[in-house]
């Protein structure tokens, strides 16, 4: 599976996440996978090792949206817009193989398809804030120092 379609996977993956119970996310989460077909296990595994990361992290995520976003806050946003900036700062923040520039480069292809007409500048927008913001930048030295050391120790 290429890069590309990988995000659009975990995109459309988060998109339906918003329409469910956290408890039944994971099922549907596991149902779409399903339905992509003959896939690696690798995919599987990487798909849902990413749309966990970003749930897991959606209430710190959403919170750097609500600041960066102004006169916008999640809840009034476009759902799509939403799950596209949710999955390009994870990517940026949270996800060490993925570079800064092609997570926010492919969040704003994702929501070119899938968004509105003006959805891509407001996607860059708020990413562009988040990226030059130095305190969500040191948490994403301190995540990944934090990994790290569980990693050394034994503890994943």
């Amino acid at each position: 599976m290429k890069k590309t379609e990988f995000r659009e996977n975990i995109f459309k993956m988060l998109f339906a996440a918003l329409y469910h119970t956290d408890e039944e996310s994971a099922e549907q989460a596991a149902l779409y996978i399903d339905t992509l077909g003959n896939i690696s296990e690798k995919n599987k595994e990487n798909l849902v090792k990413k749309y966990e990361g970003v749930l897991a992290h959606r209430e710190e995520i959403d919170g750097w949206i609500n600041e960066k976003a102004e006169g916008w806050d999640t809840q009034r946003m476009a759902r799509a817009d939403l799950c596209a900036l949710r999955l390009g700062i994870y990517e940026m923040v949270f996800d060490e193989d993925v570079a800064v520039k092609v997570a926010m480069s492919e969040a704003v292809n994702i929501i070119s398809e899938f968004g509105t007409e003006k959805s891509p500048d407001f996607v860059n927008g708020i990413l562009a804030a988040v990226n030059k913001d130095e305190k969500i930048e040191k948490c994403k030295k301190t995540e990944r120092v934090i990994e790290a050391t569980m990693k050394a120790e034994g503890n994943e």
